[in-house]
């Protein structure tokens, strides 16, 4: 099933990555560490990019859902309200439902 589980809220710049904080709270059920997921800018525009998941410290499952993405991109490369799709299960899907190709 493709989901488009959340959107971007706020980015943070740390050191060579970039850290993207959701609208969501706590864990994402299906996200992948390290999985490919599809950011759906609000200009229409897609970026796909492997996920990593960022754990708050300490652990919380009231914090905002973070994750950061490959390096290469910046904060203005991901404004608030950009998407996130990826794909609960095998694989990763983009937004129209086409297989996302391993980054």
């Amino acid at each position: 099933m493709v989901i488009a589980a959340f959107k971007v809220q706020k980015v943070f710049q740390l050191q060579d990555r970039l850290v993207l904080v959701s609208d969501a709270i706590g864990s994402i059920a299906g996200f992948q560490h390290g999985g490919v997921i599809e950011l759906k800018r609000p200009d229409g525009s897609i970026i796909r990019s492997k996920a990593y998941l960022e754990l708050p410290s300490p652990p919380s499952a009231e914090r905002a859902f973070s994750f950061s993405i490959e390096p290469g991109y910046q904060k203005t490369d991901i404004p608030e309200g950009t998407e996130i799709w990826f794909d609960e299960g095998n694989g990763v899907k983009s937004a129209d439902g086409h297989l996302i190709p391993d980054a």
